[in-house]
C-alpha cells in the first residue's frame, strides 16, 4: 500500500518495537500518546504521490 491510498496518517517516534506497539494501541483506543501524531494530508492524494 502506498501512502496516497490512506486519507488519514499516523506518525510515531519510538525507541523499540514495544514502544511503537504501545503507541499504536494508545492511538487505536483514542488515548493521547507522546511521540504519536495523526492527521490528514493538506494536499490532495494525487499531488502527494508525485
Amino acid at each position: 500500500m502506498r501512502r496516497s491510498h490512506a486519507d488519514h496518517r499516523l506518525g510515531t517516534i519510538a525507541r523499540d518495537h514495544g514502544q511503537l506497539a504501545a503507541r499504536a494501541r494508545s492511538f487505536a483506543t483514542g488515548e493521547e500518546s507522546n511521540g504519536a501524531v495523526s492527521g490528514r494530508p493538506l494536499l490532495p492524494s494525487e499531488q502527494l504521490a508525485q
